[in-house]
């Protein structure tokens, strides 16, 4: 089970220094208070849709700014590892139907909106020891490439 978060690159040093992804609760971000003390993932992901079309949606969430492409950044967790070390995965009443209202901007398509995978939650820090090794490589390398340290504090 792969479990895909989809940040910004100005986050990765703070991800990086606290070696985990925080709820935003945590990070005191205003939220729906629904989703506030969870981590919010793309379970099993099957394409690279939500990536893709990650600037778009955070550009039109209440509590950010403009978002270019280029400026996102998936990282890919093993599920199976988490669930087998006592991490809750959950399905909250927060689920892509979502994103449907985006179909039909930036060359966003039903097929697309079909081939994202299930929203899940964890509801707690969630270690980036549980990267894929892949996913691990990849962020350490951009740590390195890109030394800045986000001021904010925000995943």
């Amino acid at each position: 089970m792969i479990l895909r978060h989809v940040t910004l690159k100005s986050k990765l040093s703070s991800i990086y220094q606290h070696e985990a992804l925080l709820p935003a609760a945590e990070l005191g971000i205003r939220m729906r208070s629904a989703d506030k003390d969870y981590v919010a993932f793309e379970l099993n992901p099957t394409s690279d849709v939500l990536v893709r079309i990650f600037p778009m949606l955070k550009s039109n969430s209440f509590n950010s700014k403009s978002v270019m492409d280029g400026d996102q950044f998936e990282l890919l967790f093993d599920g199976k590892k988490m669930s087998a070390e006592g991490f809750l995965i959950e399905q909250l009443n927060q689920l892509k139907i979502q994103i449907r209202p985006y179909i039909g901007q930036n060359g966003f398509t039903e097929e697309e909106y079909e081939s994202i995978g299930a929203f899940v939650f964890v509801q707690s820090r969630v270690p980036i020891k549980y990267l894929t090794e892949d996913s691990r490589a990849t962020l350490e390398d951009y740590i390195r490439q890109n030394p800045v340290v986000d001021a904010q504090g925000e995943n």
